[in-house]
């Protein structure tokens, strides 16, 4: 196991002026990380911390990355778009893109089961989506303002958004409007994350 310190030398690339967007433990207990570098690493911290896989995509700052049941990764772009990956060990493919997914850039996308994901974007919209299509099951345009980031409670059956009015709860089968916390304000897209059984990490500003 490596110290902190040892960590700290852990460059995302050559160039020290990027900088790291999210980290996501994969099912393969690996370790995704997307940057301003515009790339995905799929790195192994069972073997120093190497990185298996670097992921170019051509595209602008990657935003969030998630991983849906059957293991496919997908990541969601500042120039709007959300790509599908399939990884092995060493290598990846595109299995789809789905371009323009939002009118503005993608703050958060989440996994949300049944090989379902989650996307947030400036553009004040919630949107669910399939694998296998690059049209949305549905759209959720209640939200009013701009919406940092999202976090999915399976076993409460939520989808929890962080926006800049607070925090907003929907059901996460009918994704019908629950309630909101008014005093509690996101500012940035990993700023939801849970802590226990009952209760939330936030990270952003408080009207309390």
């Amino acid at each position: 196991m490596k110290t902190i310190e040892e960590m700290k030398g852990i460059l995302i690339t050559e160039n020290p002026n990027y900088f790291s967007y999210c980290l996501l433990l994969l099912k393969d207990s690996r370790i995704a990380l997307c940057s301003s570098a515009k790339i995905v690493k799929i790195i192994d911290p069972s073997n120093e911390f190497n990185c298996d896989i670097t992921i170019d995509l051509k595209s602008d700052y990657i935003m969030s990355v998630c991983q849906i049941d059957n293991g496919h990764i997908i990541t969601a772009t500042l120039d709007c778009d959300i790509y599908i990956l399939s990884i092995t060990k060493f290598t990846f493919d595109i299995i789809l893109v789905i371009p323009m997914a939002h009118l503005f850039n993608i703050n958060k996308i989440v996994a949300l089961g049944d090989n379902k994901f989650a996307s947030c974007s400036r553009d004040m919209s919630i949107k669910i989506w399939s694998q296998t299509s690059k049209e949305p099951i549905t759209v959720i345009k209640d939200v009013g303002v701009y919406i940092s980031s999202l976090l999915f409670l399976e076993d409460k059956n939520l989808l929890i958004a962080g926006t800049g009015k607070g925090i907003r709860k929907y059901n996460a089968n009918t994704y019908r409007f629950i309630n909101k916390v008014s005093k509690i304000i996101c500012t940035c897209q990993n700023c939801l994350n849970r802590f226990d059984e009952n209760r939330l990490i936030i990270t952003g500003y408080t009207n309390i």
